[in-house]
């Protein structure tokens, strides 16, 4: 649904944290979409990427969203924060937001 947007690529996908940070660190993204629940711990994903100087945007889409979470990964870096079950919407706005900026 993604490669659906227009002006919008997927340049990787990444089944872990440690190669989710590979792919940031190789194609330089505009954006992350990250799964809390992704092995390796998806909010340690956010933190270490959260802390670096130049970075991609970061967008968190989970079938947790606890509050205790929301605050974490905001806290942490993360720009977005979704519910995967009912937000998934709102990622495509972001998406096509970014792609076709307003002037």
């Amino acid at each position: 649904m993604i490669d659906e947007i227009p002006g919008v690529e997927v340049v990787a996908e990444a089944a872990t944290v440690t190669q989710a940070l590979e792919s940031v660190d190789t194609f330089k993204p505009d954006l992350v979409i990250v799964d809390l629940h992704m092995p390796g711990n998806g909010l340690a994903l956010v933190e270490t990427i959260g802390q670096r100087k130049e970075r991609p945007t970061i967008l968190v889409l989970t079938n947790y969203p606890y509050m205790q979470y929301r605050n974490r990964c905001l806290a942490a870096g993360a720009e977005y924060f979704f519910d995967k079950a009912t937000e998934f919407d709102a990622v495509v706005r972001v998406l096509a937001d970014m792609a076709h900026p307003a002037h």
